[in-house]
């Protein structure tokens, strides 16, 4: 009988049900598991932190070391912006997507396939990795090391990947080390049969940890359910050790999207070196964290739309913009004036995966090589994400989950001080250092 892979996208966890998997046997604890490890209260979820003692193994861990440098292929920028293209939904809500969770999780579900096999190719062609698993992998460990790593002013950066299984199956103990030691996979056995609410009440524990309480959701994930992939990202930062964003003295009107309005005092950044980039369509500019991340945003231009920012190659050109400093007269300082806000998403991704050229993770997917024996296919990719812009800085989290069920010196130049006032639906983008997308979105009420 076919199985059923439905999926749910929180931060990142793909989730695979219905396998039936060679090799060895998962016991209900890992023989090396401590007996030592911490257990702390968790007061929103109720638990002691008890997933610590369904851990099979320690996986991989990064060398520690904050890797300023992130050299994604285009192809992958491509499908992170292409996605979110896609995802986007023109309607009254503020919006917060994160492409890297979702191409986290889709490189766990590579990895499940065989090589050479359709469902590996067609997910690695997205990210420009055709026919070569190493080098997505190569770049999966870059990317890891990019977004772990925090400092002593309280940034957070935090990509975590773990896989659950069904405690007493059979597994590939093959893929699972690939899993562990190349993505860096903390691997759990937790009983979905016997005990469904435990095993959910653990991934929700696993899930609030990993957001640092940003995210307390339970998957709700059926006794089916024999295999879950799941990462979480996290990320935080103020923005300047000298104190707090100020706020206007006024409050100022923001024009929302379904045409109302309200006024509240804005958000006023530091001054910046560059000038404000524009073209036909929008204005934009960024916002740097203290930790160098940066939060740029585009304002649609008289007679545009915030929706039509999203459409072919915008975002990608936004995030490649390289501001100017001076002319031969001049030399620009900028800042940003904006609300302070929230945004989220939860949606099926499915549909716009299917359109990008992921077709057999949904069925007949080939997972042989973490499932040798049992025919399977995603019934669907869900997204939920949190994002957060207030005075004191930003933070965000998101939760990926797919499961499967049964079934030179310059002259002197004259300073020129500008504001980009953001009053009306914008365009957001969260990046690294290296321009690498956490979250993107769009503002429109406040």
């Amino acid at each position: 009988m076919k199985k059923v892979l439905s999926s749910i996208i929180l931060g990142s966890i793909l989730l695979l049900n219905g396998c039936s998997i060679s090799k060895n046997e998962i016991d209900s604890k890992s023989e090396n598991s401590s007996e030592n490890n911490s257990v702390e209260s968790n007061e929103s979820t109720n638990t002691t932190l008890g997933y610590l003692e369904k851990l099979l193994r320690t996986p991989k861990e990064s060398k520690g070391q904050a890797s300023y440098e992130c050299y994604l292929s285009d192809e992958t920028f491509n499908f992170m912006f292409d996605l979110v293209n896609r995802a986007y939904t023109n309607e009254n809500e503020n919006i917060a997507l994160a492409p890297v969770s979702v191409y986290m999780a889709l490189s766990l579900a590579s990895e499940c396939a065989p090589l050479a096999s359709d469902t590996r190719n067609e997910i690695l062609k997205c990210f420009g990795y055709e026919n070569n698993s190493h080098g997505n992998i190569e770049q999966v460990k870059r990317l890891y090391e990019h977004l772990n790593n925090s400092n002593k002013d309280g940034m957070i950066k935090e990509l975590s990947n773990s896989v659950w299984l069904q405690q007493g199956m059979e597994f590939n103990d093959e893929c699972l080390d690939t899993l562990a030691n190349d993505y860096y996979c903390y691997p759990f056995a937790v009983d979905f049969v016997n005990e469904n609410q435990l095993a959910n009440q653990l991934m929700q524990e696993f899930i609030y940890e990993k957001t640092h309480h940003l995210i307390n959701l339970n998957p709700q994930l059926k006794p089916e359910t024999l295999l879950a992939l799941m990462n979480t990202l996290y990320i935080k930062d103020i923005w300047s050790t000298n104190g707090d964003l100020k706020f206007s003295d006024d409050e100022i009107k923001f024009y929302n999207y379904d045409g109302s309005k309200k006024e509240e005092k804005f958000l006023l950044t530091l001054y910046i070196d560059g000038k404000i980039y524009e073209n036909d369509l929008y204005r934009s500019f960024q916002a740097i964290t203290n930790s160098g991340m940066k939060l740029k945003v585009a304002l649609p231009k008289e007679g545009v739309s915030v929706d039509e920012l999203f459409k072919d190659n915008i975002l990608y050109d936004i995030n490649r913009i390289r501001y100017q400093y001076s002319d031969e007269l001049y030399e620009y300082h900028t800042r940003l004036e904006l609300p302070k806000f929230t945004a989220s998403y939860d949606g099926e991704l499915k549909g716009a995966l299917q359109d990008m050229g992921i077709q057999r993770l949904f069925g007949p997917a080939d997972l042989s090589n973490i499932c040798p024996t049992t025919p399977a296919a995603a019934s669907g990719v869900h997204h939920v994400t949190k994002y957060i812009v207030d005075e004191k800085g930003t933070e965000g989290a998101a939760v990926t989950i797919i499961p499967e069920e049964a079934t030179s010196v310059a002259p002197t130049r004259r300073p020129v001080y500008e504001t980009l006032l953001l009053n009306k639906s914008f365009v957001y983008m969260l990046t690294t250092v290296a321009d690498v997308p956490l979250f993107i979105g769009a503002i429109k009420t406040i």
